[in-house]
């Protein structure tokens, strides 16, 4: 087998088998898989069929190629892949998932939840995989109620972040000699957005270790209840403290999408953040300060298919009225550097941590971004941001509305068919054309 991440090492031996008479058939498959974990699915998918015009009944191949054509984000045609390979092996627990998770994909929720719960029945090898599935498709829903109960099952998922500190899990009641300690889960839009739960988590318990990202060290301070220690996650539990991730909170404090705490913000910048970005930025009236951030974290499994280009930006954007502003942090930055005379001005040097990208966000009119951290930000400091989205259902974001209960301040601008941006930009183009229009 060839392992995750391993393709480009594997593809030179499978080539050579596969133009050797006798193995072309699986080393064919294999060379396939390589080519889509490196996704290089223009050159899987044509591979694949070409295997099933030879052998039309190999239900592992069609497999396969559904899971290539998921991944490609042609997810009609993935759903007919998936189809003929059930009507193959449909006793096949894992082809099951796969159909469930292309059907979620689409928001088809009742569907791929019958098709998980079929994979489930029939013995799925990790069966806490398609538990969190499901667990997805309800959240994403808005049905928390049916979805947090399911929300443990991330802890036996063969993930990087599994559980990393077994113990005493708080369960929400009130121990006001305890001490509690959460810690950072997933990425900083996620600690971003469970950061809203600090004083009502700090109201039944006697003190909070609060164990985060250094990068949110300083703005955790502006919400953190009095006697809060912030530190990061070397620091470990010590005996007998209560443990929670922060992301068990919703399921202790949100029983439904209408219970959500503070959708109208939580969080400021500090003071000392925003006097330097006061130094930066225009005061007073002007050109609408419309800040952008293209990309999130490259490490993120599929930031390709949420993120989008500068250019798209600037052609979208640098508009009459308006005054561009990066946000971008990490190596997409770089796309600016390769754009010089782009009408954008870069704030990403001066934002040593997020208390910085706070202050910019509380300074500008308005960002405009892929979904991303600062989305999550905005939407806590109740800035307005319109997010420009990908294919992919974030539960918080649910799956039809441009509104998101999390935060009153957040737009949604949907893609109409997966991967296609166009519209998107031209939906907002049109919109920040209005508002600009309308300053002056």
């Amino acid at each position: 087998m060839v392992g995750a991440g391993e393709g480009h090492r594997a593809e030179p031996l499978l080539r050579a088998l596969h133009a050797r008479e006798g193995v072309r058939l699986w080393s064919a498959n294999l060379l396939a898989v390589c080519l889509r974990q490196q996704r290089r699915f223009d050159e899987a998918i044509p591979l694949y069929r070409r295997l099933l015009a030879e052998v039309p009944t190999e239900g592992a191949i069609w497999g396969n190629l559904a899971n290539a054509l998921t991944d490609s984000l042609r997810w009609q045609e993935a759903l007919v892949a998936h189809r003929r390979a059930l009507a193959v092996m449909p006793e096949a627990a894992d082809g099951w998932a796969s159909y469930g998770r292309t059907l979620a994909r689409l928001g088809r929720g009742p569907e791929a939840r019958a098709a998980l719960e079929k994979a489930l029945a029939l013995g799925h090898p990790h069966p806490g995989q398609v538990e969190w599935d499901i667990c997805l498709s309800w959240l994403v829903e808005g049905d928390y109620a049916r979805g947090w109960p399911l929300y443990d099952r991330r802890w036996s998922m063969a993930r990087s972040e599994a559980n990393p500190f077994p113990g005493p899990r708080w369960d929400g009641s009130t121990q006001p000699g305890a001490t509690l300690y959460l810690h950072s889960e997933q990425g900083f839009g996620d600690t971003i957005q469970c950061l809203r739960y600090l004083p009502l988590a700090a109201a039944r318990v006697g003190r909070i270790v609060l164990a985060i990202q250094p990068p949110l060290h300083r703005l955790a301070r502006e919400i953190a209840p009095e006697g809060t220690v912030i530190t990061d996650r070397s620091s470990l539990p010590e005996p007998g403290w209560q443990i929670a991730s922060l992301l068990d909170l919703p399921g202790l404090f949100t029983p439904s999408a209408a219970t959500v705490p503070f959708g109208d913000g939580y969080l400021r910048a500090p003071e000392a953040a925003r006097e330097k970005m006061a130094s930066l930025l225009p005061q007073g009236e002007g050109p609408l300060k419309v800040g952008i951030v293209w990309s999130g974290s490259t490490t993120f499994q599929h930031n390709d298919v949420r993120r989008s280009r500068l250019s798209d930006f600037v052609t979208a954007f640098a508009q009459p009225g308006v005054r561009l502003y990066s946000l971008q942090k990490g190596p997409p930055e770089a796309e600016l550097a390769a754009m010089p005379g782009a009408p954008v001005t870069d704030l990403a040097p001066h934002l040593e941590d997020f208390a910085d990208t706070a202050a910019a966000c509380e300074a500008l009119d308005l960002v405009i971004m892929t979904d991303s951290a600062v989305a999550h930000l905005c939407g806590a400091l109740n800035r307005p941001v319109w997010v420009l989205m990908g294919p992919l259902l974030h539960w918080p974001w649910g799956k039809e509305s441009e509104e998101t209960p999390w935060y009153r301040s957040v737009r949604l601008i949907r893609q109409p068919a997966p991967g296609c941006w166009a519209p998107v930009f031209d939906r907002a183009a049109a919109a920040l054309a209005e508002r600009a229009i309308a300053r002056f």
